[in-house]
Protein backbone atom coordinates (compact mmCIF):
# COMPACT_ATOMS: atom_id res chain seq x y z
CA UNK A 1 0.00 0.00 0.00
CA UNK A 2 1.19 3.32 -0.74
CA UNK A 3 0.76 6.01 1.63
CA UNK A 4 0.67 10.35 0.68
CA UNK A 5 -0.32 13.30 1.73
CA UNK A 6 -3.07 15.33 0.44
CA UNK A 7 -1.06 17.27 -1.70
CA UNK A 8 0.38 14.06 -3.33
CA UNK A 9 -2.70 12.56 -4.27
CA UNK A 10 -3.92 15.51 -5.28
CA UNK A 11 -0.27 15.89 -7.55
CA UNK A 12 -1.38 12.48 -8.70
CA UNK A 13 -4.87 13.20 -9.46
CA UNK A 14 -4.02 16.09 -11.79
CA UNK A 15 -1.11 13.69 -13.43
CA UNK A 16 -3.73 11.10 -14.56
CA UNK A 17 -6.45 13.74 -15.28
CA UNK A 18 -5.23 15.02 -18.50
CA UNK A 19 -4.43 11.57 -20.47
CA UNK A 20 -8.35 9.92 -18.82
CA UNK A 21 -9.89 13.32 -20.33
CA UNK A 22 -7.96 12.95 -23.17
CA UNK A 23 -9.60 9.19 -23.77
CA UNK A 24 -12.83 10.25 -22.41
CA UNK A 25 -12.68 12.71 -26.01
CA UNK A 26 -11.55 10.26 -28.03
CA UNK A 27 -14.21 8.10 -26.93
CA UNK A 28 -16.96 10.60 -27.84
CA UNK A 29 -15.87 11.84 -31.04
CA UNK A 30 -15.28 7.78 -32.25
CA UNK A 31 -18.75 7.55 -31.25
CA UNK A 32 -20.26 10.33 -32.53
CA UNK A 33 -18.46 9.81 -35.88
CA UNK A 34 -19.66 5.55 -35.95
CA UNK A 35 -23.21 7.18 -35.45
CA UNK A 36 -23.15 9.99 -38.33
CA UNK A 37 -21.76 6.99 -40.42
CA UNK A 38 -24.86 5.00 -39.60
CA UNK A 39 -26.83 7.43 -39.56
CA UNK A 40 -25.75 8.41 -43.52
CA UNK A 41 -25.33 5.23 -44.94
CA UNK A 42 -26.25 4.28 -48.43
CA UNK A 43 -28.51 1.61 -50.03
CA UNK A 44 -25.11 0.29 -51.18
CA UNK A 45 -23.67 0.55 -47.89
CA UNK A 46 -23.03 -2.17 -45.06
CA UNK A 47 -21.27 -1.16 -41.62
CA UNK A 48 -19.53 -4.23 -39.46
CA UNK A 49 -18.46 -3.42 -35.65
CA UNK A 50 -16.57 -6.26 -34.60
CA UNK A 51 -14.57 -7.36 -31.52
CA UNK A 52 -13.19 -9.98 -30.24
CA UNK A 53 -14.50 -11.12 -26.80
CA UNK A 54 -12.38 -12.44 -23.59
CA UNK A 55 -11.77 -16.37 -23.90
CA UNK A 56 -13.89 -18.51 -21.98
CA UNK A 57 -12.98 -21.25 -19.76
CA UNK A 58 -15.86 -24.17 -20.40
CA UNK A 59 -17.20 -25.59 -17.65
CA UNK A 60 -19.58 -28.76 -17.11
CA UNK A 61 -22.82 -29.33 -15.54
CA UNK A 62 -21.48 -31.55 -13.32
CA UNK A 63 -17.49 -32.05 -12.54
CA UNK A 64 -15.86 -34.27 -10.52
CA UNK A 65 -13.28 -32.80 -7.52
CA UNK A 66 -10.34 -33.30 -10.32
CA UNK A 67 -11.97 -30.98 -12.78
CA UNK A 68 -13.00 -28.40 -9.95
CA UNK A 69 -9.70 -28.42 -8.69
CA UNK A 70 -6.76 -26.89 -11.13
CA UNK A 71 -7.26 -29.31 -14.49
CA UNK A 72 -6.68 -28.08 -17.95
CA UNK A 73 -10.46 -26.81 -18.67
CA UNK A 74 -11.24 -26.17 -22.48
CA UNK A 75 -10.80 -22.61 -23.56
CA UNK A 76 -13.37 -20.87 -26.44
CA UNK A 77 -12.59 -17.24 -28.33
CA UNK A 78 -15.34 -15.60 -28.79
CA UNK A 79 -15.79 -12.76 -32.18
CA UNK A 80 -18.64 -10.95 -32.23
CA UNK A 81 -20.34 -8.30 -34.46
CA UNK A 82 -23.32 -6.37 -35.88
CA UNK A 83 -23.60 -5.19 -39.13
CA UNK A 84 -26.08 -2.30 -39.98
CA UNK A 85 -27.19 -2.57 -43.78
CA UNK A 86 -29.14 0.99 -45.27
CA UNK A 87 -30.99 -1.59 -47.70
CA UNK A 88 -32.84 -2.72 -44.46
CA UNK A 89 -34.44 0.43 -42.86
CA UNK A 90 -37.70 0.54 -41.73
CA UNK A 91 -40.15 2.26 -43.74
CA UNK A 92 -42.28 3.46 -40.43
CA UNK A 93 -39.69 3.70 -38.39
CA UNK A 94 -37.03 4.90 -40.29
CA UNK A 95 -34.64 2.82 -38.27
CA UNK A 96 -31.97 0.62 -40.33
CA UNK A 97 -31.66 -3.44 -38.90
CA UNK A 98 -28.77 -4.02 -36.64
CA UNK A 99 -27.72 -8.28 -36.93
CA UNK A 100 -25.42 -9.28 -34.74
CA UNK A 101 -23.03 -12.20 -35.45
CA UNK A 102 -20.68 -14.55 -33.59
CA UNK A 103 -18.22 -17.14 -33.84
CA UNK A 104 -16.55 -19.60 -31.61
CA UNK A 105 -12.96 -21.41 -31.72
CA UNK A 106 -10.96 -23.41 -29.54
CA UNK A 107 -7.93 -21.10 -31.15
CA UNK A 108 -7.60 -18.48 -28.58
CA UNK A 109 -4.79 -16.78 -30.90
CA UNK A 110 -6.17 -12.66 -31.65
CA UNK A 111 -4.05 -12.35 -34.62
CA UNK A 112 -5.34 -11.16 -37.86
CA UNK A 113 -5.36 -14.69 -39.72
CA UNK A 114 -7.79 -15.69 -36.81
CA UNK A 115 -9.87 -12.33 -37.45
CA UNK A 116 -10.40 -14.04 -41.06
CA UNK A 117 -10.62 -17.47 -40.22
CA UNK A 118 -13.98 -15.97 -38.27
CA UNK A 119 -14.42 -12.99 -40.73
CA UNK A 120 -14.35 -15.29 -44.06
CA UNK A 121 -17.56 -17.01 -43.40
CA UNK A 122 -19.75 -13.87 -41.66
CA UNK A 123 -18.64 -11.92 -44.67
CA UNK A 124 -19.23 -14.76 -47.31
CA UNK A 125 -22.89 -14.98 -45.86
CA UNK A 126 -23.47 -11.20 -45.70
CA UNK A 127 -22.38 -10.93 -49.69
CA UNK A 128 -25.05 -13.46 -50.61
CA UNK A 129 -27.60 -11.92 -48.64
CA UNK A 130 -26.97 -8.59 -49.77
CA UNK A 131 -25.65 -8.36 -53.85
CA UNK A 132 -26.46 -4.61 -53.51
CA UNK A 133 -23.54 -3.76 -51.36
CA UNK A 134 -20.21 -2.66 -52.73
CA UNK A 135 -19.04 -1.15 -49.54
CA UNK A 136 -18.33 -1.97 -45.97
CA UNK A 137 -16.82 -0.35 -43.60
CA UNK A 138 -15.54 -1.93 -40.69
CA UNK A 139 -15.43 -0.63 -37.22
CA UNK A 140 -13.74 -1.91 -34.06
CA UNK A 141 -12.84 -0.89 -30.95
CA UNK A 142 -10.35 -3.22 -30.22
CA UNK A 143 -6.41 -2.94 -29.97
CA UNK A 144 -4.22 -1.49 -33.14
CA UNK A 145 -1.96 -4.24 -33.11
CA UNK A 146 -5.59 -6.52 -33.44
CA UNK A 147 -7.27 -5.06 -36.13
CA UNK A 148 -5.71 -1.99 -37.81
CA UNK A 149 -2.34 -3.26 -39.41
CA UNK A 150 -0.78 -3.81 -42.54
CA UNK A 151 -1.13 -8.14 -41.81
CA UNK A 152 -5.41 -7.19 -42.01
CA UNK A 153 -4.89 -5.10 -44.85
CA UNK A 154 -3.53 -7.86 -46.50
CA UNK A 155 -5.55 -10.64 -45.90
CA UNK A 156 -8.88 -7.87 -46.85
CA UNK A 157 -6.93 -7.51 -49.91
CA UNK A 158 -6.94 -11.47 -50.87
CA UNK A 159 -10.16 -11.90 -49.47
CA UNK A 160 -10.96 -8.98 -52.26
CA UNK A 161 -9.46 -10.78 -54.95
CA UNK A 162 -10.57 -13.96 -54.30
CA UNK A 163 -14.24 -13.68 -52.93
CA UNK A 164 -15.02 -10.29 -54.44
CA UNK A 165 -13.22 -9.29 -57.81
CA UNK A 166 -15.11 -6.40 -58.56
CA UNK A 167 -14.12 -4.81 -55.52
CA UNK A 168 -10.82 -5.28 -55.85
CA UNK A 169 -9.76 -2.80 -58.12
CA UNK A 170 -10.31 -0.49 -55.14
CA UNK A 171 -7.39 -1.79 -52.85
CA UNK A 172 -5.25 1.34 -53.94
CA UNK A 173 -7.84 3.26 -51.25
CA UNK A 174 -7.27 1.44 -48.64
CA UNK A 175 -3.44 1.96 -47.63
CA UNK A 176 -4.52 4.69 -45.79
CA UNK A 177 -6.67 2.50 -43.49
CA UNK A 178 -3.64 0.76 -41.72
CA UNK A 179 -3.00 3.35 -38.99
CA UNK A 180 0.58 1.14 -37.94
CA UNK A 181 2.92 -0.80 -39.01
CA UNK A 182 2.41 -3.47 -36.76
Amino acid sequence: MKLTTKHGLVEEFELLLRPFMQHVYRMHHQYREIKSKKDRLEKNEMLIQVDFSENYVCKYGEESQGMHFGASKVQLSLHTGVHDVASETNVETGNIRVTSFASVSSCLDHGAHAIWAHLTPVLSKLTQNHPEVDTIHFVSDGPTAQYRNRFNLFLLACYLQTHCPLWSNQLEHLSSVATTDN
